[in-house]
Parts: structure tokens; sequence; C-alpha cells
């Protein structure tokens, strides 16, 4: 069974599948719950990569639950693999799913509820206890989500009258003071169900276990699902093959001479009909200071970190891996620095236009001698996960012009463009300073190499 990278997910959240609604929801609640943050669609704040370490193929240990009774709504093998565990389900489709709920009947003191089945009592919402129903329906259609890369022990037992696997993972704690290290699942394939109970590194597996052990699930026969057509999925599932087969010849490719501009030169904006966009300058500056700090996305909550107090940036320690295999190849301390960049954009059209002056993204090529680029075979990553957003996401963090300046910072380098109107903006970003040579901004929101446009923006 294939299992999914972040990177997959965050694709597949982002795709148009036919789900009934209730499994869509609960693959939006799984991805949150497993990020520790709320998932938000294309267009606006990235999230961090989850670096998932492969091994080399060892012997198989299969186990089967066994046969189970006619009325039973799934049977399952479990597959471990070293450090890799996956799951087989067989589903009974005769049997109608229904909606799920555990109540937990013991939470460990100090523990307080912030969402629904999520609790932490740091009031971070990075850590603690998180409880997932898991219906036969969102079984069906998305049972992936149950394996682990990253297994240190697996024990099988018994808790609230259930099959439970009981799951500790390895935690990498060089990268992160926060982590859900452990898992707890309970099977019921009698009553069509799957309970995930999630623990950080902050509580005990006793005391986990005994949150497990305390549950009190309830299923409500009123609420029917339905299943994910098996045809539609079939479909879906070989055109998300056929798509990662066309991106990574289109990477192998390369892109294009008529892919990437100069700076100066003007270019028909892919993401807004009627705009023309055009790089105007682009240096590199060694302080934030002059630079109003309430012009900053989050300067408090992430940009701060990295502030010194005379306005340079700090170093900090880089992770490279490889872009197919996603292994870590290598940590290195680099330096940082402001790059600044100046745009135009010209409103052609006769609409007003809600224009994304955040488009470009920073992405490293390569010039080859026959005019095309090459996509590099790495990617970077911040080893600190808790401070390194910006350096993953590699998108603006400082705008001069903001429209959009309340909490909600979703659409904060969005403005107007009203007709005829010629905007120049001013954008911030955080580069390696070893890598300013090879520097272009990417002005495509898709997760397709086919429509790439960039912008050559290289500092020598």
């Amino acid at each position: 069974m294939k299992g999914y990278s972040e990177k997959e997910m965050k694709r597949i959240l982002r795709q148009d599948l036919v789900l009934p609604e209730e499994v869509n929801d609960k693959v939006y609640g799984a991805y949150s719950s497993l990020s520790g943050q709320e998932y938000r669609p294309a267009r606006t704040r990235s999230y961090r990569k989850w670096l998932l370490v492969g091994t080399a193929a060892a012997m198989l240990a299969v186990t089967s639950l066994g046969v189970l009774a006619a009325n039973g709504f799934f049977t399952k093998q479990t597959v471990e693999q070293e450090n890799k565990l996956s799951y087989d389900f067989q589903m009974n489709y005769e049997l109608t799913p229904c909606e799920v709920k555990a109540v937990p009947g013991y939470i460990p003191e100090g523990y307080t509820e912030y969402g629904e089945g999520k609790y932490d009592k740091d009031g971070e919402h990075k850590n603690g206890i998180s409880i997932c129903e898991v219906n036969a329906a969102w079984l069906n259609a998305e049972a992936e989500f149950l394996q682990v890369e990253n297994l240190k022990d697996l024990e099988k037992t018994t808790l609230a009258n259930m099959e439970a696997h009981v799951l500790t993972l390895d935690f990498d704690s060089s990268r992160t003071q926060y982590g859900f290290d452990k898992r707890i699942y309970l099977f019921n394939p009698t009553d069509g169900y799957i309970v995930v109970v999630y623990g950080g590194n902050d509580i005990p597996m006793d005391e986990l276990k005994k949150v497990a052990d305390n549950l009190d699930v309830t299923v409500d026969e009123s609420q029917p699902l339905e299943y994910a057509d098996k045809e539609l999925k079939a479909k879906e599932d070989a055109a998300k093959e056929e798509y990662e087969a066309r991106q990574k010849a289109a990477r192998a490719k390369g892109a294009g001479a008529d892919q990437v501009a100069q700076i100066g030169e003007v270019f028909q904006n892919k993401i807004h009909s009627g705009v023309e966009t055009t790089v105007v300058s682009a240096r590199l500056v060694d302080s934030v200071e002059g630079y109003a700090k309430e012009n900053f996305f989050d300067y408090d909550g992430e940009m701060s970190y990295w502030v010194n107090e005379d306005g340079t940036l700090k170093a900090y320690e880089r992770m490279t891996c490889a872009q197919e295999s996603m292994e870590e190849v290598s940590r290195e301390t680099t330096g940082q620095k402001i790059l600044e960049v100046k745009f135009k954009a010209e409103n052609q059209s006769q609409k007003t236009v809600d224009y994304w002056m955040g488009a470009g993204r920073l992405s490293r090529m390569e010039a080859q001698a026959d005019g095309t680029y090459k996509y590099p075979d790495f990617y970077t990553e911040a080893v600190d996960r808790d401070h390194g957003l910006i350096q993953s996401e590699a998108s603006p963090v400082w705008v001069d012009k903001p429209q959009h300046t309340g909490e909600n910072r979703n659409h904060f380098f969005y403005r107007d463009i009203q007709p005829g109107e010629t905007l120049e903006y001013t954008v911030l970003y955080v580069v390696d300073e070893d890598m300013t040579g090879n520097m272009y901004l990417n002005f495509n929101s898709l997760d397709e190499h086919e429509y790439d446009f960039f912008v050559d923006i290289s500092v020598k």
C-alpha cells in the first residue's frame, strides 16, 4: 500500500476530489491534527514539510485480524517493515457506515479542551492530546493516513475492550521541542470504526493509554454515510499517477527560455488576467532597520526570532534533502540576508483586480548552456521546525502597501488595483546568503511545472 508524503497530502487536499462531504471533512481534520495547525487552501501561507526518512527493504511481518463474522465492516492485515507500519483493509460494502463519536472519560490533570477532541496544557496547541474518530466510509477512502514511516515501537494489546495498537514514533528533538510522537489505534470492525488517539511528547504513554481505555464511543445510526465511488476513486488514482509522471518529466526537461524573464522585462501575469507585471529591481539588505514592523506578515510570531538587536538576521542551521527521496543529505549553518524586490503592476483590464503582491515564490534554478534552466535535485529547510517556517516557505515576509491589516492575515498580501491603475510596491524576502547567485521568483501558484514562469533576480 502506497503512503503519501506531505507534499502529496497538500496536493490531494487542494484537488477537487468527489468524496462524500463528511469524508472530505474528516480528511481536512486529520491533516490539521497531524500538523498541529488548521489547513488553509492554496495562495495563503504554506506549512512545514514533514521529513519522511525511508529505510532499506526488510523482511515483511504480516498478521491478520482473522475471519470476522458476516456482519463485520472490515478485515485488516497489519504490515510491519522495519520502521514502517501500514494496513490493508477489506471492506464489507453490504453494511451502511454511520457517524461515530468518541468522548473521553479521562483526561490528565492540567489539560483543557481547545477544539473538538483536542487538549493541551500550555496554550500553544502544538502538543497534548487529539482524538480522531474514523468511520468506515472515511477508512475506505483514506486508509493511508494510518501509515507511519518512523515507527520506534509497536505494542499490541486491548484497550476499551477493543484491539489496540500502541505506537511510539521516533522523535527528532534537534528539530522541534514539540511533537506528536505517540499514537493509539483502536479497531472495532464489528461496529465499523477506528479511533485514533494522538499524544504529544509532553504526555507519558501510560497516561495516553488511560485516555484510550476510558473512551465512550457511540455509533449514530441516525447519520448514515456513503462510501466513495470505487470507480471514480480508481480514476482519480490513475489521474494522480499520470500527473506525477508528467511533473517528473517536466522537471527533468527543465524550464525553457520562454519561461524565464529578466529584471525590467514586462510579463503578462498568469495569475491575474489583464495585469502586466514587472520586477523593477532586486537588492540585498543587511538589516530590517527602517522597514515598518507592522508591515511584516507576522513580526512578533515569526520574524522577531531571527532578528538581532542591530536589525541584522541570525544564522540558522539548514538541512538539505534529496528532491525525489526526501532523504536528508546534509546539515550546515548559513547566514541570512534580506532581499528587497520592487515591482510594478498595471491593470489593463476593465475590472478591479484583487492583486496578489506575494505571488513570487523564491526558487533556485541553474542556467544551462542550451538556454534551458535546470531544476535543483535538492531542497532545503530549517532544522528548527519551531521557528523555521520563514525559511521553508520562501514567500515574502513584508510588503510596503498592505491593504488588509486585520487579525485575519490570509489576505495580507492582496491589494485592489482599479482599471487602468499602476501599482508600485516593495516586498521583502529572507534568503540564504550563500545561494543568492541563482535566485528566481516563480509566479506559478499551481503545483504544475508546465505553468512555471520565473524572473531571474540573482544577486552576484
